[in-house]
């Protein structure tokens, strides 16, 4: 069973692996690290453990907030992210892009991570309460493929 501390710890030595140089003089002096509210690395940074790994070869670690994995994915493609943690949607959108992106470690879900949420008051308690309301998303996010699973699953159509 792989635990938070296992699946760090391969995601650190990968991203140091990464961006190990191939002589010397070519060490970055950062890495950067791109990150979203939920996931892993709020928790990894909030513990500067990735700072405490990489300090003692002169690397600063420099985090960069997004709001969801598509522009973190964009932000890598360009090279002004390093490394970064999104959702299972997110990379499928970036390759037929054909992004300049590379998988180094994935972690299983058991899909009870996400939700559709609506007010306390609203009168949608179910999928089928959906029909012909406005659903708010990031295109191209985890939360994209959420909706269209559970519209499919309610048997209802864009």
């Amino acid at each position: 069973m792989n635990t938070r501390r296992t699946i760090l710890a391969a995601a650190l030595a990968l991203s140091a692996f990464a961006v190990a140089p191939a002589h010397a003089e070519d060490k970055p002096t950062e890495i950067r690290i791109g990150t979203q509210k939920g996931g892993l690395f709020p928790a990894v940074r909030q513990r500067h453990t990735v700072e405490d790994a990489f300090k003692p070869l002169g690397i600063e670690v420099k985090w960069i907030d997004f709001q969801f994995g598509p522009p973190l994915l964009e932000a890598i493609n360009v090279g002004s992210v390093d490394f970064g943690f999104v959702g299972d949607t997110p990379p499928i959108f970036a390759q037929a892009g054909a992004a300049k992106v590379t998988y180094v470690a994935a972690v299983t879900s058991d899909g009870n991570t996400q939700a559709i949420i609506v007010p306390a008051d609203s009168p949608i308690k179910t999928l089928a309460d959906l029909k012909g309301k406005r659903v708010a998303f990031g295109k191209g996010s985890s939360a994209h493929n959420l909706l269209v699973a559970a519209l499919d699953k309610a048997g209802l159509s864009w």
